[in-house]
């Protein structure tokens, strides 16, 4: 899509849009339109989305792409308005590629609010099954799989077995032996493969004090490998997951200033920084290695005042909906383990109330009695227990193509004619129980071609999709190709 994007904006350009570089002086923004939010001044979060915007010889915005999530109407609308001084290029006006952060407005609904919740990296297919099979194991079989490992240290899907299966105990195994085995094949793992799915699940932390195997020499020695891997792979999503993921336990500042960094980078990161800022306030100190639930604390840890701080002070409803989330669940499993810390009731009631300011519906509750059941035991360490909401399921545009019913067509805009500018605009949208496009946001595309194409695809319908017999809403990638005839 990249690709044919860019040699479309060539096309109508007449030239290669350039980026910072000698003898380029990039172009001044003059012109900032904010988006029309029509009284949208509360009960939102905001999604800042990485954005890539060509601007033509005339300091005029060409073509947006979304390098992650989606844009609005509303958000697009006003990016088009934006005027700047053009680039120039050994002093002659030229298209330049501008990369902005976007924030983007949503209401909070639902659907949104339990996306907010901290559940670490998904699990493909291939890597479930392989910590499905690893939590079943015995001590026997792990010794074997060792075996395995030592003939073939790349054997990844064992390491990821065995991993799942000293986070479920292994049938009664030595828990010295376990903490030794697993300490290795995470610290090979994150040397060798930093972006390995199974890096990013609760199988693969360190507790460093307190809570099931805990080991702090093996921590610090896991912690620089991650720092040194973070200054080498900077650019690498995975690895961020990864790192963040084995560090938001036993170094609360680092894994803060990660989460802040990627903030526009990574969609994730607000999620990050709440649910950090709630296991800071409860104290924790260890977790549970197969449900993610904290399993130790303590009155006060040296990051519990300015999580505190933060969270009465963010305007931030991701951030703070998170922290929620993980507050709530946390302090019913210190409860029933006696170690709830004290004035936890004060803390969450506050937090309770200011949480409704962004969404009045909040679901999650301060009451830690009657203890809950002991934590679940789950064959997957990456799922942690979560409530059902209301199915949407993704579905491949070539399925839904299939669907459509009622397809008008898109015109073929003047402008992009006297161009002689072909190109593709590519939307998100949301299908309707009814089989109608209820919301519609763009991926990538040139501005000429989006009102037109924006306009046709509202208008489409499609068969219903059913889960079990029921109605279900869809997600899918709607392509809008604009071609020229000879």
């Amino acid at each position: 899509m990249k690709y044919f994007l860019l040699i479309s904006i060539i096309t109508a350009l007449g030239t290669m849009p350039v980026s910072a570089q000698q003898g380029v002086k990039p172009p001044n923004l003059v012109k900032k339109a904010e988006p029309d939010y029509a009284g949208l001044t509360s009960g939102y979060a905001v999604d800042f989305t990485p954005v890539a915007m060509v601007i033509d010889s005339h300091g005029v915005p060409f073509s947006l792409e979304a390098k992650s999530g989606s844009l609005p109407d509303v958000v697009v609308q006003a990016l088009a308005g934006w005027r700047y001084e053009p680039a120039t290029q050994d002093g002659k006006a030229t298209a330049f590629l501008v990369n902005l952060i976007v924030p983007v407005r949503r209401v909070i609904d639902e659907r949104r609010a339990h996306s907010f919740m901290h559940r670490g990296t998904s699990l493909t297919q291939e890597l479930k099954s392989e910590m499905d099979s690893g939590a079943a194991l015995d001590a026997d079989g792990a010794r074997k799989l060792e075996e395995q490992v030592k003939s073939n240290p790349e054997d990844l899907g064992a390491r990821s077995s065995l991993l799942a299966c000293y986070a479920a105990e292994c049938g009664g195994m030595d828990a010295a032996e376990r903490s030794r085995a697993r300490l290795q094949h995470i610290s090979w793992l994150a040397e060798n493969h930093p972006d390995s799915g199974v890096l990013g699940t609760r199988a693969a932390m360190i507790n460093v004090n307190d809570g099931p195997l805990p080991d702090a020499a093996g921590y610090q020695k896991v912690r620089q490998i991650w720092l040194d891997q973070l200054a080498k792979e900077k650019n690498q999503p995975q690895v961020l997951v990864n790192a963040v993921n084995f560090l938001r336990l036993g170094d609360f500042a680092k894994t803060e200033a990660l989460a802040l960094a990627a903030r526009g980078h990574h969609p994730s990161s607000q999620i990050w920084l709440g649910n950090l800022y709630g296991l800071a306030v409860l104290g924790v100190t260890g977790i549970d290695l197969q449900s993610g639930l904290p399993a130790a604390a303590k009155p006060y840890v040296e990051f519990t005042s300015r999580a505190r701080v933060m969270l009465a002070q963010t305007s931030d409803a991701k951030v703070l909906l998170s922290a929620l989330s993980t507050i709530t669940a946390g302090a019913r499993t210190l409860q029933a383990a006696g170690q709830l810390p004290p004035g936890y009731s004060t803390v969450c009631e506050k937090m309770l109330e200011r949480a409704r300011t962004f969404y009045a519906a909040v679901s999650e509750t301060c009451a830690v009695s009657p203890p809950v059941p002991e934590p679940q035991r789950s064959t997957n360490p990456s799922v942690r227990p979560s409530v059902l909401i209301p199915s949407t399921i993704r579905v491949g545009g070539t399925v839904m193509g299939a669907k459509i019913r009622k397809q008008p067509k898109p015109s073929y805009p003047d402008a992009a004619k006297i161009m002689n500018f072909q190109g593709r605009v590519r939307f998100s949208a949301t299908i309707g129980k009814q089989g109608k496009v209820e919301d519609l946001e763009l991926l990538s595309g040139a501005f000429v071609l989006y009102e037109s194409a924006r306009d046709a695809v509202r208008r489409w319908e499609y068969q219903p999709t059913t889960l079990n017999g029921d109605p279900v809403e869809v997600t899918t990638v709607i392509d809008v190709n604009y071609q020229l005839s000879n």
